[in-house]
């Protein structure tokens, strides 16, 4: 066990490198501890009814993990899920910064198991430095949330009584997490083992067919871990304006809509500052919509750099091979569908490439019936290298 303390924790004597999120807070941090590394083991492959598929998960900007556990001021944070009531937040970046400072004064945020275990409400309260407290947290299978640290979110439902205003054991935990999210759930660490897990290690050129749709993190978090990890060897199309950092005035409002990419677009959003409650948003394919969750966690965060979108200049580096893999980031994608620009870019590629040198990264939520999606199969027995979150809890270890 750590010897020092939440006091310690609050008051040391070495400052963060990392600066404090916003609204400004004044983080002090013992960095010696959270700079000690915690290897981990890389996740199993599984054989789901033949398919060979890796698991994989969402993750969080590194931007967003707050450098140390922040002083807390209320046991539970407010936002309860599936009240609606509690969905205050609108969706700007005011209410993203509120959104966040909300978890980082709590102890604990309250999350409950719905399509699957995972969403990006878990690693937005790790983030913040607060627990997430999982309602059956013992039935989370090995196959779900495969980055997290487990045994560490199961602790937190052992907690002692509090007695006398402190929880036992809490900063130990508090900590023990946030360091952990630090170093294995941000998006840098996915993309660099998307990588490693394809046998794409030193790949430096990487071409990602951003065709993301409406609510699709995994697409979002992908490409922001690529982006972060391969700078401008990182050729993404369709540019996708809402993952870019916006070209507004200072101190003007960024307007967080997108085109539906999809048949439908849906949306809830927190309004309190704005209409007062939540209210549902919903479009058709090709109309203005709310970007989904707000693009709390994901959007206009990407700098822009220098590349070239082209279709000639692509049509000339696919036939030359000069991208050391393709990333197909959903099954849209990979089963070749969407809009026409994305069709031939799959066409292109599928002429050119081997399916070993093509990444599929699918992020559905699991099955309601526990069953493996349908077509999973038949692109695994193509040869892709294919990721799945959250796999059935029937498949076996490879």
């Amino acid at each position: 066990m750590l010897s020092w303390r939440w006091s310690l924790l609050l008051a040391g004597e070495v400052v963060a490198v990392q600066p404090p999120t916003v609204p400004p807070y004044a983080f002090r941090c013992q960095s010696a501890f959270y700079s000690t590394a915690v290897p981990v083991e890389s996740p199993k492959t599984w054989s789901c009814e033949g398919a060979r598929v890796h698991p994989i998960s969402f993750a969080i900007p590194a931007e967003d993990v707050v450098p140390c556990v922040p002083e807390k001021f209320t046991d539970f944070a407010s936002l309860r899920p599936g009240v609606k009531d509690t969905y205050i937040f609108p969706m700007t970046s005011f209410g993203e910064m509120e959104y966040k400072r909300m978890y980082r004064e709590a102890r604990f945020a309250v999350k409950v198991r719905r399509k699957g275990w995972e969403t990006m409400r878990i690693y937005e309260i790790l983030a913040s430095g607060s627990l997430p407290y999982i309602e059956n947290v013992d039935q989370i299978p090995p196959t779900a949330l495969v980055f997290v640290n487990k045994t560490l979110l199961k602790a937190a439902h052992t907690l002692g009584a509090r007695k006398d205003g402190v929880w036992p054991g809490y900063a130990t935990l508090a900590a023990e997490l946030l360091r952990h999210t630090q170093q294995h759930l941000t998006t840098e660490a996915l993309a660099r083992y998307i990588l490693s897990a394809s046998r794409r290690s030193t790949a430096s050129k990487v071409l990602y067919i951003s065709h993301c749709l409406h609510g699709d993190y995994q697409c979002y978090v992908s490409l922001h871990g690529l982006r972060k990890v391969l700078g401008s060897g990182l050729v993404d199309i369709p540019r996708l304006d809402y993952m870019y950092e916006p070209r507004v005035a200072a101190m003007r409002q960024i307007k967080r809509t997108m085109l539906c990419p999809q048949t439908s677009c849906t949306v809830v959003s927190g309004g309190r500052g704005e209409t007062g409650k939540a209210t549902f948003d919903m479009a058709g394919e090709g109309m203005p919509v709310a970007l989904y969750g707000g693009g709390f966690s994901y959007a206009y965060r990407l700098p822009e750099l220098p590349i070239n979108r082209s279709l000639s200049a692509l049509r000339r580096s696919l036939a030359a091979h000069e991208f050391d893999a393709v990333i197909f980031p959903n099954t849209e994608v990979a089963e070749g569908q969407g809009p026409r620009e994305v069709r031939q870019l799959v066409q292109l590629v599928q002429r050119h490439y081997d399916p070993k040198e093509i990444i599929v990264l699918d992020g559905r939520d699991p099955d309601p019936d526990g069953r493996l999606h349908a077509g999973v199969a038949e692109l695994a027995a193509q040869g892709f290298v294919y990721f799945l979150r959250e796999p059935p809890s029937f498949c076996k270890a490879a």
